[in-house]
């Protein structure tokens, strides 16, 4: 058998599995299939037929089972994946009448997850120290993300009439739709409100940018960068860092948020 510059050059035993190893070459290249990608079906494939005494309807599960078992697992669902496409093959050229592949033979793996990223307390300490030299704005964004533990794009979103000072919460838009009533601190709620005594009043939006226009989240995320920075922290600062923080600290103090209410006595500020 050749592919190209690939060349298996023992032929099998079994006539039969030799006309079908070359008739399922002849399938992968109609499909137009990568060199590569022939070559490593048809290496698989001839290393399975030569170990075969059986005729091919005559195969069985077992008969899989006991051959996939001198794979290793980096190999394993590559292989069984191969073996599926040939008998599909076979089966559609009426050489067998059922597949003795079955899919739940392949290793399912564990997702390789990172660990969500915290703040220590001494960090969340520098960056509220340094928090008090930024603007007016930035130390009220600071804030509001480091007690609600809101992302960016829903800081971004928030209007004025979102912000209830005397209750300490906002109304906060999740997935386009669904919204929540959150609680933010009561710093939060001081530097918001010195925040808006300069804020234009023709304006909707809690927080604009300099051109007057509604914040992005590209803006917030380069003011908690340039934070971490002027804190002199030992890693980059990220919205991550400060959302884990925030919902950390909420879930051990018990304080999770709730759905909002459509009767809710909203009050404004």
């Amino acid at each position: 058998m050749k592919v190209d510059s690939c060349i298996i050059t023992r032929d099998l035993l079994n006539p039969k599995y030799n006309k079908i190893a070359y008739e399922y070459l002849e399938y992968l290249k109609m499909l137009r299939y990568k060199k590569q990608t022939i070559y490593t079906h048809m290496r698989i494939i001839y290393k399975f037929l030569m170990d075969q005494t059986k005729d091919i309807e005559l195969l069985d599960s077992n008969d899989l089972q006991n051959w996939l078992d001198t794979f290793e697992n980096s190999t394993f669902n590559k292989s069984i994946s191969i073996l599926r496409s040939f008998f599909l093959f076979c089966q559609d050229e009426d050489y067998i009448t059922k597949i003795p592949v079955k899919s739940q033979w392949r290793h399912h793996r564990p997702i390789r997850r990172s660990s969500p990223k915290f703040l220590k307390e001494s960090d969340v300490a520098l960056i509220q120290f340094h928090n008090a030299n930024l603007s007016i704005r930035d130390r009220a964004i600071v804030e509001l993300l480091l007690s609600t533990g809101c992302g960016s794009a829903e800081v971004c979103n928030l209007n004025i009439e979102d912000i209830n000072l005397i209750r300490c919460t906002a109304k906060v838009t999740r997935n386009r739709w669904h919204q929540q009533i959150i609680s933010f601190s009561e710093y939060a709620s001081i530097l918001i409100d010195e925040h808006l005594k300069t804020h234009p009043s023709n304006e909707n939006a809690l927080f604009l940018n300099k051109r007057g226009n509604r914040i992005t989240p590209k803006i917030i995320c380069e003011i908690i960068h340039r934070l971490g920075e002027i804190a002199g922290l030992n890693e980059r600062l990220t919205m991550s860092h400060l959302r884990n923080t925030a919902k950390y600290k909420m879930s051990s103090s018990r304080s999770m948020r709730t759905r909002v209410d459509r009767s809710y006595p909203y009050i404004e500020h």
